[in-house]
């Protein structure tokens, strides 16, 4: 079964580690996405139409004009969460960072971006 994982950062350089990392995994369609209002778009389209919504959505936390808070705030009540996790990336080791992070229902878990790869082995 096919696994939708997407990838919100506005690193080119983090999106396409992460993107070829998933090519050695048949079974994983990924999309980087590289702002928030790019990402919240296609929430909304998936959630208006037929179309698949992510089973993983990483969230970069630090990202220019609309950070990874604003895309929690607007997702807070969105009902892709009943299928989709969310996982909070950051290279900060702020505790209040975490903590205001798990603070948010739909975050499945915080981890650091350096760890990413470790979702991909139970696909």
């Amino acid at each position: 079964m096919e696994k939708l994982i997407w990838l919100v950062d506005d690193s080119e350089l983090f999106g396409f580690v992460v993107g070829k990392y998933a090519e050695q995994f048949p079974q994983v369609c990924f999309k980087h996405f590289k702002s928030v209002p790019e990402a919240l778009g296609a929430l909304e389209l998936c959630n208006k139409t037929e179309y698949k919504l992510p089973n993983m959505i990483f969230l970069d936390l630090h990202l220019p004009i609309y950070d990874g808070w604003s895309f929690l705030e607007a997702t807070r009540t969105n009902s892709c969460w009943e299928t989709s996790s969310l996982y909070v990336l950051t290279n900060s080791a702020s505790p209040e960072d975490i903590r205001r992070a798990k603070s948010y229902p739909q975050v499945t878990a915080t981890q650091f971006k350096d760890s990413v790869k470790s979702f991909f082995k139970d696909l």
